[in-house]
């Protein structure tokens, strides 16, 4: 990858804009935080234009001085009311259309910026932007699969528009549309401070020996919702591995940490149908962003199930989290996961939805005379993805083709 010197990207100027409200507890509203404070840490000019919201988090403090508001007037009120009082696909279709006016009536604030680059990742609004800002570089991050026919509006225009695709099924659904496209594959990414440092990782395999002579509980973790959007994550893979291990009273805890009060009723419905008691499963509520990644290192081992939401296709952030947090990742052997992996680092992977599984890969692994060295590979995969050289990389591939990456 060529560097960009920092005169380059000093004089650039980028605006993010979310066709939504942010900040917010949602995924999208870690991945644009972290994107939008890479670009302020590497020196680049940069602020979001979004909805407004009312969630409160301390750790959006840096973000929302960067945060302005998109047009939220009487015509994107009354669609909004609208999406709010009708049921079915219609719902989704009113809301989207709030959406697009509340962009479009706000371009020309956008405008007065003067923006280098407009970072967006939905296609409607990269198809907005493409329309109104002819001589700008359009960057669209590409998490799923929706709204095909938009694409292939996109395909039509041959410059300025810039695919980052989060994962490979991303980019080669886009290939489909754009076999000339630019497309710059763009996982997500890891904070790089939370990249655990060698002697912690040595520290934790030693005081597994205290797990081995049974001086205190083996700790499962999982850490993130559990069923967003109404899709399951696949965390009753936990639930049903504590109910195996109460059974065989095994020294064991697991947790669940960040369900919604909806997903705690659902899980602590099925917690109750298990007579799991407390000392094999606990259900935590939702803890904002930087307390989730301190508490990774409070496990042994961190699971990351396979999502049973067959529309999801992105790239687990989690797993890079875990991996860097220097603990034994347990993941679910499936297409999506193998595929993220080369062959210079696999993790431990166990079938998803096969109790017995995961339990004896998590014994395989604490004995593993070679976890140490497969801790410390998991956290060198991970440090290849963080927010900074991903956020590079895709500055990098949009202004090569202009002459200006040195």
């Amino acid at each position: 990858m060529l560097i960009l010197s920092c005169m380059i990207l000093k004089n650039l100027n980028v605006v993010l804009v979310l066709g939504s409200r942010f900040p917010t507890e949602r995924a999208y509203g870690i991945t644009s935080r972290q994107t939008l404070e890479s670009l302020l840490t590497l020196g680049v000019k940069t602020r979001i234009y979004s909805l407004d919201s009312e969630y409160t988090d301390p750790d959006f403090e840096l973000s929302q001085q960067f945060t302005y508001s998109l047009y939220q007037g009487s015509l994107f009120k009354f669609f909004l009311y609208i999406s709010k009082i009708i049921n079915g696909k219609s719902r989704q279709r009113i809301w989207k259309l709030s959406i697009v006016i509340s962009v479009v009536m706000s371009i020309l604030r956008i405008k007065r910026q003067n923006p280098t680059i407009i970072w967006v990742r939905d296609p409607a609004l990269a198809l907005i932007f493409r329309i109104g800002f002819r001589k700008k570089y359009i960057v669209l991050e590409v998490h799923d699969f929706n709204i095909s026919f938009i694409y292939k509006i996109l395909s039509l225009f041959k410059s300025g528009i810039y695919f980052a695709p989060i994962n490979q099924a991303n980019s080669e659904f886009i290939r489909k549309f754009s076999p000339l496209g630019k497309i710059c594959l763009s996982p997500m990414g890891v904070r790089s401070k939370n990249l655990v440092s060698f002697d912690s990782i040595d520290k934790f395999c030693l005081d597994l020996a205290n797990v081995h002579n049974g001086k205190r509980k083996l700790k499962i973790g999982y850490i993130g919702k559990l069923a967003p959007g109404g899709y399951s994550k696949g965390a009753e893979d936990l639930v049903f591995l504590a109910h195996f291990l109460q059974e065989n009273n095994f020294k064991s805890q697991v947790s669940l940490i960040g369900a919604t009060p909806d997903e705690r009723i659902l899980f602590n419905k099925l917690q109750a149908q298990l007579s799991i008691n407390v000392d094999y499963l606990e259900i935590h509520p939702h803890i904002n962003h930087t307390t989730a990644l301190q508490l990774m290192g409070s496990f042994d081992v961190l699971v990351l199930p396979m999502p049973k939401g067959g529309s999801y296709v992105g790239m687990p952030i989690k797993l890079l989290e875990y991996l860097a947090s220097g603990r034994i990742v347990m993941v679910a052997k499936c297409d999506l996961f193998i595929t993220i992996f080369d062959k210079e680092f696999l993790p431990y992977f166990y079938t998803p939805g096969d109790i017995k599984s995961l339990h004896e890969q998590i014994n395989f692994a604490i004995k593993d005379k070679n976890l140490n060295f497969k801790i410390k590979s998991g956290v060198n995969f991970a440090r290849e993805f963080t927010w900074e050289k991903r956020t590079l990389h895709i500055l990098d591939y949009v202004l090569k083709e202009k002459g200006l990456a040195v």
